[in-house]
């Protein structure tokens, strides 16, 4: 064989080898938990960034209390998108705190990721591989009421 095509094939060997190793560093497909963090806005909404692995759910939702007089949290809002594959999802609220602190989050666990002082708010995150969580977060947090 002619030594420029060894070279050449040695070449796209080594451009594969590192564009996959780049890959599998960069992306979120090898994630084995997800992160949280909160971070300072514009207009008035802080964000909440969620990483997650590539193919599974970021879910971010609130417990407000259920009634004016009643010390019992329930569901009071919530979002949930597609953990990407680079990067993080981003949520914006007026609700969010403005500290930079990140936590980790494990799979398929719900995690506190911040409490107000006077502990009548409180924002969870969940990364899941399972959808129909999200559609189940009425019946999972009045579950924990009990």
């Amino acid at each position: 064989m002619d030594r420029r095509v060894i070279y050449l094939i040695v070449a796209v060997i080594v451009v594969v080898a590192i564009g996959v190793i780049g890959f599998l560093v960069f992306s979120n497909v090898r994630l084995s938990a997800g992160t949280a963090q909160f971070s300072p806005g514009s207009n008035g909404l802080n964000t909440l960034q969620i990483t997650g692995p590539y193919g599974w759910y970021c879910m971010e939702y609130e417990k407000i209390p259920t009634d004016v007089n009643s010390p019992t949290l329930g569901l009071g809002g919530r979002g949930i998108s597609a953990c990407p594959m680079f990067g993080a999802s981003i949520n914006g609220s007026t609700d969010f705190p403005d500290g930079r602190v990140t936590q980790t989050i494990p799979l398929e666990q719900d995690v506190m990721v911040y409490q107000n002082p006077n502990k009548t708010f409180e924002i969870y995150v969940w990364v899941t591989r399972d959808r129909a969580n999200f559609d189940r977060l009425d019946q999972i947090i009045a579950s924990q009421n009990k």
